[in-house]
């Protein structure tokens, strides 16, 4: 099973067979995120893309935030946001997504996040597709991201150190060194700390998208950077599977 990345132009789960459950969507309340207990670390995330504090239950879920916090095709995002009751064997059941990510293209899903050894147990992964028919009944798509999908080190990495820079103002000046850096379009890290580019000025740009560097790799001197005036240059940071790819 490869990990699979997302088609931001048709984010669709293919049609399946056999709808075992139906499904009522409900605008209720959503679920409270758990509280610090003994063994567990929850917290929250400042994020400066949907300018909310979103919460997470896991450290699987803090990587996953990152990802959708960073990847330039997310729009939006927004933890635990829907309650579904589900009718299974005529008892009524309730189902709260971890995540609903919307993208620029205008398309919309729902995500799972687990490890990847529990999702693919037998009866979790029973659990969770017949989730994902019901959710299809009403033209939504289940999506799930496992620990394979954020094991990238340096990605993680790369945005731990540059996301608490998204808050930082780049003033004018700030910019016009940075013009006058990039003779060329592209040029290195270590190129525009040669010409006198603040590290935090540089950090806040890489955040808000004004120079796109491969967060894939670890920011080095060598790193190769592109300025971006206009606003986010398309990357590929976000993955994950669909339901057919469970079955």
């Amino acid at each position: 099973m490869s990990v699979k990345t997302v088609d931001y132009a048709s984010v669709r789960d293919p049609k399946s067979n056999g709808k075992n459950f139906s499904l009522v969507a409900s605008s209720g309340q959503v679920r409270e995120p758990v509280t610090r207990s003994k063994g567990r670390v929850v917290g929250r995330f400042p994020s400066a893309k949907t300018q909310a504090s979103i919460s997470w239950e896991s450290q699987l879920e803090l990587k996953a935030i990152r990802l959708l916090e960073y990847c330039d095709s997310v729009l939006s995002y927004r933890e635990q946001p829907r309650l579904f009751s589900l009718l299974i064997d005529g008892v009524q059941k309730r189902y709260y997504p971890d995540f609903e990510v919307n993208f620029s293209c205008g398309q919309r899903i729902y995500v799972e996040v687990k490890p990847k050894r529990k999702l693919l147990s037998q009866h979790i992964k029973a659990k969770y597709l017949a989730i994902a028919d019901a959710l299809e009944e009403l033209d939504e798509t289940l999506c799930f991201i496992t620990d394979s999908h954020v094991a990238n080190d340096a990605l993680q990495q790369n945005i731990t150190l540059i996301h608490p820079y998204n808050q930082v103002d780049i003033k004018k000046e700030d910019i016009e060194l940075l013009r006058v850096a990039f003779k060329e379009r592209e040029t290195s890290f270590g190129a525009l700390i040669s010409a006198g580019v603040a590290l935090k000025t540089l950090y806040s740009a890489i955040a808000k998208g004004l120079i796109t560097i491969d967060l894939l790799s670890l920011i080095s001197l060598e790193s190769n950077c592109i300025y971006n005036e206009e606003g986010h240059h398309e990357n590929r940071i976000f993955t994950c599977w669909f339901a057919s790819d469970l079955r």
